[in-house]
């Protein structure tokens, strides 16, 4: 008799922190992949954690670690984290056949790639240092600043997203055109890139860059 595991399909399980971010991951996915097969995986106490403690602590990231790898299942081929906020956890996390991967690192390296002077704009305080330390790893030449969109996250929380997308385009645009590119921090913010779109600077978002790298890692297991 066949084990019903070797049977299972190779499966791209995502690793949340915010319920609102499944359906949209998971229509990008198909539309990259039709036929591919995902489940996901949400702890939005997590993230909770990191606002309250005004970051991820040593401790919080190991915690995060082992959250996600006991989540992994039999038949999952990637642990996509879409979280950048717990990004460094996600990082510290290991396991022995499942590659664990983060969201935003492919966005990070497009980013280097585009030169040095690079504008990070976040929605939530949280969200800035792991993302300005995810591209230091990526190149110690850069020239980093920051903008914290302040107001516009209770946008999103309230089911809002185009007052959302717009209050982050508006901010960014007042100094887009000092930067080789701008960094999305967060996931949730990738509406406003397209509100964007008349400036020459490029404005990366996590979603579509990760989730295409995953999908690769997922293809070539099969």
């Amino acid at each position: 008799m066949s084990d019903p595991l070797a049977q299972k399909p190779n499966v791209l399980a995502f690793f949340h922190t915010a319920l609102a971010n499944e359906r949209s991951f998971e229509a990008i996915a198909k539309e990259i992949a039709p036929g591919i097969v995902t489940r996901h995986i949400v702890r939005e106490d997590l993230l909770d954690r990191a606002r309250a403690a005004g970051g991820v602590s040593e401790a919080l990231q190991a915690e995060i670690a082992s959250v996600i790898e006991e989540n992994i299942e039999p038949g999952d081929c990637v642990m996509l984290c879409t979280c950048s906020t717990i990004g460094g956890g996600a990082d510290l996390a290991k396991h022995p056949q499942v590659p664990i991967l983060r969201l935003d690192r492919p966005m990070a390296q497009a980013a280097v790639a585009l030169g040095r002077r690079i504008l990070v704009a976040a929605c939530l305080e949280s969200t800035i240092g792991p993302t300005e330390a995810l591209l230091r790893g990526e190149s110690d030449t850069l020239d980093i600043e920051t903008l914290l969109i302040d107001g516009a996250w209770s946008h999103w929380t309230a089911g809002a997203p185009e007052a959302y997308w717009a209050a982050i385009a508006a901010r960014i645009a007042e100094r887009i055109e000092d930067f080789d590119a701008v960094v999305l921090a967060q996931a949730s913010m990738a509406g406003a890139a397209a509100l964007l779109g008349a400036h020459a600077t490029p404005v990366l978002s996590s979603p579509r860059l990760g989730i295409g790298a995953a999908i690769k890692l997922v293809d070539a297991s099969q």
